[in-house]
């Protein structure tokens, strides 16, 4: 006993301990550095776009820009010099060019000095040492080696639409050039002052439309500018860090005016220094984010800790209480105990409906009490054993020369309704009622004793020869009583009878209860019989009863080793959740899992299977039959978990039918999570486990971890199990006709 005090004291000492890195602080400092985090990163992307692009684009652009200016200037010295080209002119233009450091080498391509040879990519000039890697000659030799650097079949292609459209522009304007001059060499014979002022005007007319055809030509040489590769933003990447521009060399030949773009200019340009800028730039940038982040986050975590220290508080007080409610055994020393939460906010709220909670514990644990007293009460009408201590166990049992009782009863919740009684009237006479009130609580309970107290009563001065096997008069008089109380939905179903154990027959009056189980010794098998039905107590008036037949007495006959079972509702109705099994044994091993097709009669919804009356009758006729029970516990639709119960060693007693029914009910309810903490425990009784130690061959599983109870010796504790809850009382009673030896 004192054993079992201590054990259960540490069960109820224990708390579980927050993980540090999973607590609500460690949380709520995570939520807000994520949030930091998210805003630090959509800052930094804002930056970049902001500021690293347009940096990017300035300098790119300027890079351009510059090139432009080198080409353009190029191009405009080499016209002047085209048409007296030497050798000595290109190299001393080159010599005074416009110069950047990005620009590597200049190249100046025109035609060969051979009017046989056709094209304008013949070097004419270039700063290039390496030039020679570059043209096809092994050699340098100004005017005849070809400039062939990567795309300049390309470049050459796009020059030939813009001398295209140079020519027709040319000609374009040479029309008009002509008839003005054609105009003016006509007028030079008159000496007209009209004349005059028209050759003056022809001549203006003239230069326009030289300097107009100039400027259009210009516009077209701004139009072939380009690079090879494609010189862009997007291009730019450290795998390519060098670009040739060119620019056409584009002036009005008027010896050739199909021979428009007389040469190109290139110029090597490397971004490397342009790359190398906008990197520093970058890592610049980068470094100036990483340190206002660290910054701003070392301020969030220590704000965050401060704030979540200012709500955690409040929840630690709470769980504090609430752990004080969970380890208070009497519930009632509650009265009085509150919590302080002095905040107005949620917490406040919480902490109101906890110690609101706290009150009505107490105001309930008092009740409670008196319901705990009222059900002790309540088995003293139940022919039960008693403890050492004087209180009423779960069995009880009774034998003489022709008879055995065994009985067996564990109410659900408090005080019910559940009952049954026999009472020896002479030498071979047994009274005996099964009995079932409605509904659960007191006032069940009070209908219960009522009935229990009419019966005792009743048979307490039966006489055979007076009163006879006249039930009906008794089950009348029971109707009567509790239908005078008036209760609204209250009634009691029951089985009344006399039985002669010397002869065998049995003489049943039933109120609503109408199911007689009888087994038969020699067809070793489970019988059902129904007798005619009578009103459940209390439902109608004795005048409506009467009216409709009253309360027929029946007679059926014992042979010598059958046995008679009572047992209400709570047996065959007994119910559990369908769950995935995670049960695990001792070595680690799986529990038995089978998907074989069951009988669906026994689901009760989407959610719920009931025990039923058809693993009723197997497990009673496997204890006699001395035989293997299976139980498969449904889990899902082909999934099920499975119970082997092994009843070969069996005596095929009564009281073993009586106790396999009971120890297969528990098992059917009890099972394994692996969420069940030292705390969660499953009562049982101790007969039970004897029973299940012996037949049941996953007992290991279930009471792996078993302690005594602290305070009732008649049971034990199944730490780490769980059980669906008993929804209804079990109440069974097995009656046996003896061979008088």
């Amino acid at each position: 006993m004192e054993s079992g005090k201590k054990i259960l004291g540490n069960i109820k000492n224990y708390r579980p301990v927050v993980n540090l890195w999973s607590s609500v602080r460690i949380k709520f400092v995570v939520i807000i550095v994520t949030i930091l985090l998210v805003v630090i990163t959509s800052v930094a992307a804002a930056l970049a776009i902001a500021i690293i692009r347009p940096y990017k684009n300035l300098l790119s652009n300027s890079l351009l820009l510059q090139t432009k200016i080198l080409l353009d200037n190029l191009e405009l010295r080499v016209q002047n010099r085209f048409l007296n080209p030497s050798q000595e002119d290109f190299d001393f233009l080159l010599l005074n060019r416009v110069t950047f450091p990005e620009a590597k080498y200049v190249v100046v391509t025109g035609r060969n000095p051979d009017a046989s040879q056709e094209g304008i990519h013949y070097v004419l000039a270039t700063d290039y040492p390496d030039i020679t890697k570059l043209i096809n000659t092994n050699r340098y030799i100004p005017g005849v080696s070809q400039f062939h650097p990567e795309g300049i079949g390309e470049i050459l292609q796009k020059l030939m639409h813009i001398n295209n459209e140079a020519t027709a522009l040319v000609h374009q304007h040479l029309e008009s050039i002509e008839l003005l001059t054609a105009e003016m060499q006509g007028l030079e014979m008159q000496r007209d002052p009209y004349v005059l002022k028209r050759q003056t005007e022809i001549q203006a007319n003239i230069r326009y439309l030289e300097a107009k055809l100039q400027a259009r030509l210009s516009t077209l040489a701004d139009q072939g500018f380009g690079s090879y590769p494609d010189y862009s933003i997007e291009n730019l990447s450290k795998n390519r860090t060098e670009y040739l521009f060119y620019e056409p060399i584009l002036y009005y030949n008027a010896e050739n005016p199909q021979e428009n773009v007389q040469g190109i200019v290139f110029v090597d340009v490397s971004v490397e220094g342009l790359l190398e800028k906008i990197s520093e730039q970058q890592n610049r940038l980068i470094r100036l984010i990483v340190e206002i982040s660290l910054v701003v986050l070392t301020a969030g975590i220590f704000t965050a800790w401060f704030l979540s220290s200012i709500f955690v508080r409040p929840l630690g007080l709470l769980a504090a209480h609430v752990a004080l409610i969970r380890d208070t055994d009497d519930k009632e020393k509650l009265a009085g105990k509150s919590v302080k939460v002095t905040s107005r906010d949620e917490f406040g709220m919480l902490g109101t409906t906890i110690n609101d909670m706290t009150e009505r514990l107490a105001a309930a644990a008092a009740l409670s009490k008196d319901l705990r007293v009222g059900k002790e009460i309540q088995k003293m009408f139940i022919p039960l054993d008693l403890s050492s201590s004087g209180r009423k166990l779960t069995t009880g049992s009774h034998r003489d020369s022709y008879s055995e009782f065994f009985g067996y009863y564990e109410g659900a919740h408090g005080v019910s309704g559940d009952y049954f009684d026999y009472r020896k009237l002479d030498s071979y006479h047994y009274a005996v009622i099964k009995c079932d009130v409605a509904g659960k609580g007191v006032p069940a309970a009070l209908i219960m004793v009522e009935v229990a107290t009419l019966f005792q009563s009743y048979f307490q001065n039966w006489n055979y020869k007076r009163d006879g096997y006249n039930l009906s008069s008794i089950v009348m008089r029971i109707n009567d009583v509790i239908e005078s109380h008036g209760f609204t939905g209250r009634f009691a179903a029951f089985s009344l009878c006399i039985i002669n154990m010397r002869v065998g027959d049995a003489y049943f009056c039933n109120a609503g209860d109408n199911v007689v189980h009888i087994y038969d010794k020699q067809a070793k098998r489970l019988k059902s019989y129904t007798l005619r039905s009578g009103s459940a107590a209390g439902a109608f008036s004795s005048e409506m009863i009467s009216l409709n037949g009253g309360y027929p007495v029946e007679k059926i006959h014992l042979n010598c080793g059958d046995i008679l079972f009572l047992y209400t509702d709570g047996i065959e109705e007994s119910k559990r959740k369908l769950r995935v099994p995670i049960s695990k044994s001792k070595d680690d091993s799986d529990l038995v899992l089978s998907t074989e097709k069951e009988n669906d009669s026994h689901l009760l919804g989407i959610d719920s299977e009931t025990l039923g009356s058809d693993r009723v009758e197997a497990i009673i006729e496997a204890v006699f039959a001395r035989k293997k029970f299976v139980l498969k516990k449904r889990q899902s639709d082909f999934i099920y978990e499975q119970m082997d119960f092994d009843f070969s060693s069996c005596n095929g007693t009564i009281e073993e039918a009586v106790l396999a029914l009971i120890s297969v009910e528990k098992v059917f309810r009890m099972y394994k999570d692996s969420s069940a903490q030292p705390f969660d425990c499953v009562q049982v009784d101790k007969k039970i486990d004897t029973f299940l130690s012996k037949y049941f061959l996953q007992y290991d599983i279930y009471a792996s971890d078993k302690v005594p109870h602290p305070i009732y010796d008649e049971y034990f504790y199944y730490k780490q199990v769980k059980e669906d809850i008993q929804y209804d009382d079990l109440t069974i009673l097995g009656i046996a006709r003896r061979v008088p030896v």
